[in-house]
Parts: C-alpha cells; structure tokens; sequence
C-alpha cells in the first residue's frame, strides 16, 4: 500500500473529552483520540473548537500557540506512522509521542551540522582546554569543565532553544543583526514550557541581569570565534536593578543561635547553616569536607575552592570549630537544593524572619516581589552573612578575600559600601587612639 496520509485528516478534530483538549483522527473506519492538554471544561468553547480568551485564569496566545505547535507536530507523526500501514494498524499515544521524539532529534541533528551553534560548541571546547592548560602551568589542578565555562553552555543552550522555535534551519553568524537580537530577547522574557514530546533546554522568563549575561558571553564568542561582531552590530546594554543583598544581621545570627529545636533534624539543618554564615563556604566546598582539610594546629580549614580555584585558610571562629568537632568535619545528606528547602522549612516552622522584603527586579519593565524575608534565605545567604559581619568588623578586605576565595576586590565593593566603617567614622575612631 502506497502513501495514505490522503487517508489522514489533515486538518486536526478538536475536542474537549473528559478535562482534555483532544485531537482526533479518524483511519481506516477508526477514530484515534491524542490527549493534549488539560483545561477546565468552562475555558472551552465547544461551538468554535477553541479556548476562550481568560487572561485572568492564563496566557490566552501562549496557550493557542502551545496548542498549534502540538497540532502541527501530532498530525506530522501520524502521516510518519500511517506510511505503508495496513488497516489492522493502530495507532496509539505511545507510537506518536516516540515518532514525535524522533523526528524532532533528527530536525535537532540536521540542525547542528553546521551554523553559529556548531562553531560555538567548537569554541567552548576550545576555551575549556586553554583554561585547563593554564590551570596545569601554574601548578594546579586543571579542571576538564572551568566554572567560568558555565555562562557560555547556558547561551549555547538558549540559542538552541531560540533556533528550535524560531528557525527551520541552522542560524548562521550573518544572521545576527539589530534585529535577531531584539526577538533572542523577547524570546528570554517569553515562558517556556516542555513536554513529553520536547524538552526545552533553558527556561523562559529571565530577569534582565541574566538576559545580560547571555548578551555578554554571545558577543565574547562572536569576537573570540569571527574577529569582529557580525554586521557591525553594537551589544544592547538592559536596565538592571542592583540586588538587594539578603543576609542575617548580627541579632538575627544570635536569634537563630539561641532558637530551642526539638526537632533532631532540624538541629542538624541549623548546624549547617550556621557553619556557612561562621565560614563563608560556597555549597560545593562545604560538602566536599572532611576532617583532613582541617588544620588543628592553626584552627583553619585549608582548601582549594571549586569555583575559583583559589587557596584559601578560613580561620574557625569557636562556633564554627564546635560545629565542626560535633560533625567531624564532614557535613553529608544534602544536596544545595535539598538543604535550601530544608533551611526554609525550619525557619518557616519556627517563624523566624517574617518581616517582609520587598525586592526590585528588572524584566522588560520594573517589577517588585514582597515575600516574608525567609523565603529568599538560602545556602549562599550564609556567604552574604559571614562577608557582611566581617566587614563590619572591620577585617581587611584582602584578608576577607584570602578567606572568601574572591579573586577581585570589585565583587566585594559592593558590600564594603553597605556594610564597611566609612571613612569619618574611621577617622574618628583614629583620633580618639590618638588622644589617649
């Protein structure tokens, strides 16, 4: 039997069946029915075969679109399927959604032979081995994937995003022009939502700062890999809103010290946390410890960090050292993000910092969330927290930086300016030793 797509109707039957938008196809004397997507019955119009416009309830053109991309891709599989098929052939969900899977991997495939994404793949491999040579030759480690590497993967995977749904072919460097680059943002702002026939890469909805990044390390590439931008182009430059730094002030450290916990689990959660705020310690170098990084004898933790590849001594103040004992150094059972929920779930239980925090953020336009303070607390706000107090304190910031792991001072003048002895405060302090 030949070609029967002609059997096929080709333009979809849509249905709203038991909750579901369906699609429905009729074959061979048979009605084959594709379950899309989920919507209460009243967000459907039977008469039209469409959903009714509810921005209050969801994105009215998002959805219809979302709707029309599953449509295109259903009907493509089923003309794929019904190829040389006989009549005791059925069609079912599962022999749709997989033909679906294969044929966008092969779109994906045909797609990365050649054009800007293949050349940045190529360019990323290329920086990842300059960066771990450079590592050996001052005597260190090298690192197969630098942490600096990271911001390129992501652009990397956004352009494959980008291209998927806005290309029918590989973008190519000429094409990056004024224009490419105001959709490539509009489409960083857009939501995106994978399913089991696609698999989004990034997520949608990105606040300017991050939006800036991807811009950042797109034209880095463009330069490293071209020579020059293509087309002249120059980089937009999006308004971003300085983040406001979340961290605990010295009372509420002594709150959550003082906090009688029942609950041995969350006993162990404090710990944790508290070893951050007293130590600094990014995640990934507090869950690589073990007693042997400990030095007894200077009352340090001596290590390597992760991220930058820094030596650091981190002296132990007596709560972090108490901690640690009662640990033996080694802190197991949590991943960042499990410890993160963990962390708000104490607080939240014992309703510690309820006050709320209002929080600027740029996204297309300026945007405010205001959420009780313990919902933006996590792992890194203990980093926030012990750099903050340090400074004022008064530490020198080359001696923080030695403990910290920064490479440049740049990153922690922002705290400085919120938290440091300013100037003729400092002064006075001065002239008051002087006149003893």
């Amino acid at each position: 039997m030949g070609n029967v797509s002609s059997k096929i109707n080709s333009v979809l039957n849509l249905a709203y069946y038991k909750g579901n938008i369906v699609f429905s196809y009729a074959y061979f004397g048979k009605t084959f029915r594709y379950n899309a997507f989920k919507v209460p019955k009243d967000c459907f119009n039977a008469k039209t075969k469409h959903l009714k416009q509810q921005d209050d309830l969801y994105d009215y053109l998002f959805e219809i679109e979302r709707i029309e991309n599953l449509a295109k891709s259903v009907n493509t599989a089923i003309i794929e399927l019904m190829k040389d098929k006989s009549s005791n052939f059925s069609l079912t969900k599962k022999l749709v959604d997989e033909c679906i899977l294969r044929l966008e991997k092969s779109k994906l495939k045909a797609n990365s032979q050649s054009g800007l994404i293949t050349d940045f793949e190529e360019w990323i491999e290329a920086y990842k081995e300059k960066k771990y040579k450079e590592e050996v030759l001052k005597g260190r480690e090298g690192r197969k994937n630098h942490p600096s590497s990271k911001d390129y993967t992501s652009t990397k995977n956004l352009l494959i995003d980008f291209e998927y749904d806005n290309y029918s072919r590989p973008i190519q460097p000429q094409d990056i022009d004024e224009d490419f680059l105001l959709e490539l943002i509009e489409y960083c702002y857009l939501p995106r939502e994978s399913t089991n026939t696609h698999k989004y890469k990034t997520e949608g909805e990105m606040v300017n700062k991050t939006i800036q990044k991807r811009l950042d390390s797109l034209f880095t590439f463009l330069v490293g890999k071209y020579g020059a931008v293509p087309n002249g182009i120059k980089k937009p430059h999006l308004d971003i809103e300085k983040k406001k730094v979340i961290r605990l002030d010295r009372e509420e450290l002594k709150e959550l010290e003082n906090l009688d916990i029942k609950e041995e689990r969350f006993v162990k959660v404090r710990n944790y946390f508290l070893f951050l705020c007293y130590t600094g310690l990014r995640f990934g170098d507090f869950a690589k410890l073990d007693k042997t990084y400990y030095d007894k004898e200077n009352n340090e933790l001596v290590l390597t960090t992760n991220k930058t590849n820094i030596n650091c001594r981190i002296y132990l103040f007596d709560k972090a050292k108490r901690i640690g004992e009662k640990y033996n150094f080694s802190f197991k059972g949590y991943t960042n993000q499990a410890l993160n929920r963990a962390i708000k779930e104490m607080l939240q239980h014992y309703n510690l910092y309820t006050n709320v925090i209002t929080v600027d953020y740029m996204q297309k336009e300026r945007k405010t969330i205001e959420l009780p303070k313990n919902e933006f607390i996590s792992c890194h706000t203990g980093r926030k927290t012990f750099i903050s107090i340090m400074i004022e304190y008064g530490l020198d910031t080359y001696d923080l930086m030695s403990m910290t792991g920064h490479k440049k001072i740049d990153t922690l003048k922002y705290y400085i300016d919120l938290f440091g002895i300013k100037k003729r405060e400092k002064l006075k302090m001065i002239n008051a030793e002087l006149e003893k």
